[in-house]
């Protein structure tokens, strides 16, 4: 793995070890969110996203929010149906759908797409417990909202 590269999480809690040119791979809530703080903390930010449309998995209101914020930022860029193929210790391979090429200089890339749920892990609770379910991560990979409201829910069935 190249030493320029880190997931979204670490990216929040080690903000000296992020350089002034970043790409973030993977434009849904994570992504985005990650962007618009960086940008907000002076670093110039490209978003590179597989799918049609930036933060797919947001409520409405939510993301309208937050697709102005970045729409509004002269810091951040954005490309959507749009692969990365490849990165270097200075930048970033993309192809969009008509099968062009680009590349982004970038001394940061930041990972931020393929959370998956944490099902197998949790498994391994099963047997401590009389009553055993699975909640937030472990169901699906998802925001603090979704957590909270399948433990809520998981609470009032006990």
């Amino acid at each position: 793995t190249n030493k320029n590269v880190m997931f979204a999480t670490d990216a929040h809690y080690n903000l000296g070890a992020v350089g002034e040119n970043v790409v973030i791979i993977g434009g849904g809530e994570v992504g985005t969110e990650t962007a618009l703080h960086l940008a907000r903390c002076g670093k110039k930010v490209t978003i590179i996203e597989a799918i049609n449309r930036l933060a797919d998995n947001l409520n409405y209101t939510s993301r309208i929010q937050l697709i102005h914020l970045i729409e509004t930022n002269e810091k951040i860029t954005s490309y959507v149906n749009t692969k990365c193929t490849e990165i270097t210790d200075e930048a970033v391979k993309i192809v969009d759908q008509e099968g062009k090429e680009k590349l982004i200089a970038a001394d940061t890339v930041i990972l931020a797409a393929g959370y998956k749920a944490k099902k197998e892990e949790s498994e391994t609770f099963r047997d401590l417990a009389y009553d055993f379910i699975q909640v937030g991560d472990c169901v699906k990979a998802s925001n603090i909202q979704w957590a909270i409201t399948s433990a809520f829910d998981a609470a009032i069935t006990l």
